[in-house]
């Protein structure tokens, strides 16, 4: 099928990508097997050998869109190495445990929402809210037929909407994302936000700004504070060097390289000093692997 690739991979696994509390539209139709949203587009990935990756798009040329989403052009050995070097024997035991992961490039306006979604929230809400927003308000798409072939039949009457537009989800009352899509209390923050990107903020327009002024823009919006704006510059932004700070981070960096007292701030400082243009990617490597070092 001309719809469907099959592209060699390097430091990939799908399941570190898409369920390290980054990406939160998917459906998992079976082990390293995943329909994936972003924005208006939908795929089908999967990857049943480490080196490979079989991707089925919806036309030819989203193919370079999903290469670009995955991270594909980045060589992450050589991150790895620099983390590593800089995090003590604890960096290179994450590094090892999330040999896969990649920061995904995401869409901007969806993942605006999805962080403000994410404050006091876990993994579990946040997806499913993004889910049901798409569901109420985007727009639906309709299904490629070479997906039917490649669809587990349990899924094969799944429909699939786009994640909605600004203009649409501006016209939502905040008490109507509450009730029907569960984003509770951030309902009010939601619907501001979406309006001042209906209203004319450029959200792609502010990928020219420097990292500094990029994460002070984005605490414009409502619901986005420093960690928020540091997800948002981290996962649409692609900037590397932001350091989001919630609480596995910040216990996980009180515990290796600071002490309890450590504020959010100068755990964020700390991070950037040490690893340097990869901090991002070093913190969510530790976000990754934070659950089993607390088990530990």
């Amino acid at each position: 099928m001309e719809h469907v690739f099959t592209i060699a991979v390097k430091d990939f696994y799908l399941e570190h990508i898409l369920e390290s509390g980054q990406v939160f539209r998917w459906h998992k139709l079976a082990q390293n097997f995943y329909l994936l949203y972003s924005g208006s587009k939908v795929s089908l990935v999967k990857q049943d050998q480490i080196a490979s990756l079989q991707i089925a798009v919806q036309n030819p040329e989203d193919l370079a869109y999903w290469k670009n989403f995955f991270d594909l052009q980045t060589d992450y050995e050589l991150i790895k190495k620099s983390i590593g070097r800089r995090g003590k024997k604890v960096m290179r035991e994450a590094c090892e445990y999330g040999f896969g992961l990649r920061i995904a490039r995401q869409d901007y306006f969806e993942t605006l929402i999805a962080f403000i979604i994410s404050a006091n929230n876990n993994m579990k809400r946040i997806q499913r809210s993004m889910l049901l927003l798409s569901e109420l308000y985007g727009k639906k798409i309709e299904m490629p037929e070479h997906f039917l072939a490649l669809l587990p039949d349990e899924y094969k009457g799944i429909e699939l909407y786009a994640f909605p537009e600004a203009t649409d989800l501006a016209q939502v009352e905040p008490k109507e994302l509450r009730a029907l899509a569960g984003v509770g209390y951030r309902d009010v923050n939601i619907a501001q936000s979406a309006k001042m990107v209906a209203s004319g903020i450029s959200l792609e327009a502010l990928d020219k700004l420097s990292s500094p002024k990029l994460l002070e823009a984005l605490q414009n919006f409502a619901g986005v504070g420093p960690k928020v704006a540091a997800c948002i510059g981290l996962f649409a932004y692609h900037r590397t060097n932001a350091f989001p700070v919630d609480v596995w981070i910040k216990r996980t960096m009180q515990r290796l390289y600071l002490n309890e007292s450590a504020s959010p701030k100068a755990i964020e400082r700390e991070g950037q000093r040490r690893f340097g243009r990869y901090s991002g990617t070093a913190q969510q490597y530790l976000f990754y692997y934070a659950k089993e070092l607390d088990k530990r």
